[in-house]
């Protein structure tokens, strides 16, 4: 698999129809995408493969109510932070004023765009949350088959806000 980010050809291969579509967005902005080309072994070549990766679903769970919600998360947002640790970062930065033991502080689990494609290592998952020791935003990659399965659920993303009673 060759992984490709922006309009460019990938060595040796000819454009896609409806790849500069994609690439211009809404209102002729320009937007960087990820195409995937994969590796046909009976033709001896690459070909396109469009690449709808993020599901653009979040759901928040929270302990202290006991509540369950899917949210939408907008597309500008996914394409701006590419990976589940920066989707993470980005959803914590509303939290960075608060406590680290505040229950309002979420604990946010997060898939990249490439979790569920065959590319070498992307079945990964980052949790990210505040750091009680330095008081800032921290990470924490995870692996196994939790983040297959929370984008096979539909979700990018599982927010756990709260305290459990």
């Amino acid at each position: 698999m060759i992984l490709a980010q922006g309009d460019g050809d990938v060595k040796g291969m000819k454009r896609a129809k409806g790849v500069r579509r994609e690439a211009e967005g809404n209102k002729g902005k320009k937007q960087s995408i990820i195409r995937v080309f994969l590796f046909d072994p009976v033709r001896g070549k690459p070909y396109y493969s469009p690449m709808h990766a993020w599901r653009g679903k979040s759901l928040y769970v929270d302990l202290s109510s006991g509540t369950i919600e899917e949210r939408d998360i907008p597309q500008d947002i996914l394409q701006s932070w590419i990976g589940g640790r920066g989707l993470g970062v980005h959803l914590m930065k509303d939290f960075v004023k608060l406590d680290p033991f505040d229950p309002d502080v979420p604990l946010v689990f997060a898939v990249g765009p490439l979790c569920g494609t065959p590319a070498p290592t992307s079945s990964r998952m980052s949790v990210v949350s505040r750091s009680p020791l330095t008081k800032t935003i921290f990470d924490s990659s995870v692996g196994g088959d939790i983040a297959l399965r929370l984008k096979s659920a539909g979700y990018d993303c599982l927010i756990v806000t709260g305290k459990a009673a």
